[in-house]
């Protein structure tokens, strides 16, 4: 018999019966009582989500587009080096982007180091919490971080189609909503939240199902849901490191590896026709990402965001180890599954 779907790709991720039949509800008016209703649930839960969970190179094309940008940039999947970014910014820098958890290749940067420089010259900081955001930990105020950004499709587990922003206390007279593109007019953004509203017509559904998955956060309270992650993660990691695999990328000083995503070396004989490894994957009904850009058919990664129960992760590294197998390398399936039982038997007490 063959075994349900299983979505690994790091987003969009795995939704619930209950954030699907939210979006089937029927339609309201986006200007009506019961959508502020829906709205307000949202933005309740998804303040709990910002505050408690205590894009690279996109940022710096979009910066270049509307200022003088300068970037710091390493070779994917290595680490930053914080001296290299004081020295970058200036008392001259007003704004400093940066991604905390890198999708492309399974890295947490360092965020609160960066920070850190940004609030000693008094340059306002815009962190990419896209990954992290919902399933690792974010510390808005120690980290100096004036603006937060996610989207639904991640670690928050909704429908791809909405974003959700925090915008730090006194932040707000440093946003020029007369000089950005219409719809992205920040400043009129904020204003219409205040009543529970958006400036245009809402995606209803999707808003309802984002209102059911931050709330579903709510409910397993976030230390939880950010130690399941953790967990999840690192059995990941122990799988495919025990069947004979090796991580791509190097983690070095305050950069560590995501607890999120897992970005994997494809072995060399696998590199000389990728499509066979990630056809065998997808024979046994489970989906998972090629590397992006210049990594494709060098990497996979594999994403643990969301409601994953323990038995799914094993069947991803099972899943993998078999696909790696009929691809013809030299791993070992049993070894990298018993590696992550221990690891999830262990952290489960």
């Amino acid at each position: 018999m063959t075994e349900e779907f299983l979505l690994l790709n790091p987003g969009p991720v795995p939704v619930t019966d209950r954030v699907r039949r939210a979006m089937d509800e029927p339609m309201i008016s986006h200007r009506s009582a019961e959508f502020e209703a829906i709205y307000e649930r949202a933005q309740d839960a998804l303040e709990y989500v910002f505050r408690e969970s205590t894009l690279g190179r996109r940022f710096a094309r979009i910066a270049d587009r509307h200022a003088q940008c300068t970037r710091v940039e390493v070779q994917w999947g290595e680490s930053f080096d914080l001296g290299v970014v004081a020295n970058a910014i200036t008392d001259e820098t007003d704004v400093v982007t940066m991604v905390h958890n890198e999708t492309s290749t399974g890295l947490l940067n360092p965020v609160a180091g960066v920070g850190a420089i940004a609030d000693e010259h008094d340059a306002r900081f815009v962190v990419d919490g896209v990954t992290s955001i919902g399933g690792d930990v974010f510390c808005i105020d120690d980290w100096h971080v004036d603006i937060a950004i996610t989207d639904a499709q991640k670690a928050l587990a909704a429908p791809p189609g909405t974003s959700a922003m925090y915008v730090t206390e006194g932040v707000e007279s440093a946003i020029g909503g007369d000089d950005a593109p219409f719809y992205e007019d920040l400043d009129w953004h904020l204003r219409k939240a205040e009543s529970n509203q958006t400036p245009f017509t809402s995606a209803v559904p999707l808003f309802r199902a984002l209102a059911v998955a931050a709330e579903s956060i709510v409910d397993e309270g976030l230390p939880d849901r950010i130690r399941r992650h953790r967990r999840q993660s690192t059995a990941f990691r122990a799988g495919f490191t025990g069947m004979g695999l090796e991580l791509f990328p190097t983690a070095a000083d305050a950069t560590v590896y995501s607890n999120t995503l897992t970005a994997v070396e494809l072995p060399e004989v696998v590199r000389a026709d990728p499509d066979a490894f990630f056809d065998a994957v997808a024979e046994r009904n489970v989906s998972i990402s090629g590397g992006q850009a210049h990594l494709g058919g060098e990497i996979f990664r594999v994403s643990n965001m969301g409601q994953f129960a323990d038995e799914q992760i094993l069947r991803g590294i099972r899943t993998v180890g078999d696909a790696m197998v009929d691809a013809g390398a030299d791993v070992d399936p049993e070894a990298g599954l018993d590696a992550a039982r221990d690891v999830l038997e262990l952290q489960r007490r």
